[in-house]
């Protein structure tokens, strides 16, 4: 028998001074996360939130968040998996136990969320606990970094106004354009922020090909390294602001965080925020990735994700 873990959601104007609005100024320090990137508005990436153990997700269905799995792989499979914030919109989802320690505005109006049900891609399932943290990513048989979250039908209504994003089965290319975003860290990884981020950012990219990841620091040999066609298979690949200083690095914080197709509006997932490369630590003792990894969810994508997204009820559509 599973056992159905009890959460705590609020809407709120105001958390702890975090709300954000369309009017507020970025200040310099908030123009440097993702690590780059621009500040989201209220009415961009609705369906985008913070999961309160530091990573970013998406509502994929009425009952259904789409977020990394290395996000919720040390987590009990049916734990507490479901405490989100959405800054942006006046939402907050947190644990009971988080809820007991809050005050005031900030305590007011909760009801309980329940997870029914997280499922971590079963390639990932097979993988995580024979290797440590990120070396699953890039073992040789790439394992799909992907979970969906389902909610019971119960709960799924306290967060019915969150809207649904679709995942774009279309196969994803070189050169598509692409939407990413997330609350990851304004520095790098090897720097001590402090706290969660909570400002939601976003970037316009391109996605460029695995050849980009031969570079000094790289994790490849080069071109014919067998394990980055099968990195490749199943991720995408965009530029970090250590390629172009104009693009934006994933940082932690960032991890889940879906990648939105480029079509003018936020509403199709071509991928999750999962991994990203470095130059060498002489070079860059911050790690502000040289590109950023997102697991790829069409049709073309390695592991059959696409078809286990379907599987599980997650809405999808195709663009072309």
């Amino acid at each position: 028998m599973r056992t159905l873990s009890t959460l705590v959601l609020a809407a709120v104007a105001t958390i702890a001074g975090c709300a954000v609005s369309d009017e507020t100024e970025e200040t310099a320090e908030d123009a440097e996360s993702l690590v780059g990137g621009e500040r989201a508005t209220s009415s961009m990436f609705a369906s985008t939130f913070f999961l309160d153990w530091s990573c970013t997700a998406a509502k994929v269905g009425p009952r259904h968040v789409l977020t990394a799995a290395h996000c919720v792989q040390d987590l009990d499979r049916n734990g507490a998996v479901m405490p989100a914030y959405w800054p942006n919109h006046g939402i907050l989802l947190t644990t009971k136990k988080k809820l007991d320690g809050r005050k005031g505005d900030a305590a007011a109006g909760f009801v309980e969320v329940v997870v029914e049900r997280t499922h971590m891609h079963p390639t990932w399932r097979a993988e995580w606990p024979n290797r440590q943290g990120d070396a699953v990513v890039r073992s040789p048989n790439a394992p799909a970094d992907v979970a969906v979250i389902v909610l019971t039908p119960a709960s799924a209504r306290a967060i019915a106004s969150v809207p649904v994003a679709k995942v774009d089965l279309s196969p994803l290319r070189p050169g598509d354009g692409v939407t990413l975003n997330g609350y990851g860290c304004r520095h790098g990884v090897n720097v001590d922020e402090g706290g969660f981020i909570d400002v939601l950012k976003y970037s316009r990219e391109a996605v460029i090909p695995k050849e980009a990841l031969l570079h000094p620091g790289g994790y490849f040999t080069g071109p014919g390294d067998p394990v980055l066609a099968n990195v490749d298979g199943s991720y995408a690949f965009t530029p970090g602001k250590r390629m172009q200083p104009k693009d934006a690095s994933l940082c932690p914080g960032d991890s889940g965080g879906p990648l939105y197709r480029l079509n003018g509006r936020a509403d199709t997932i071509v991928g999750v925020n999962a991994y990203y490369d470095f130059a060498p630590e002489a070079e860059d003792p911050k790690h502000v990735s040289i590109t950023n990894w997102h697991t790829r969810l069409d049709e073309n994508a390695r592991n059959g994700v696409a078809t286990w997204l379907v599987q599980l009820g997650v809405s999808t559509t195709r663009t072309r």
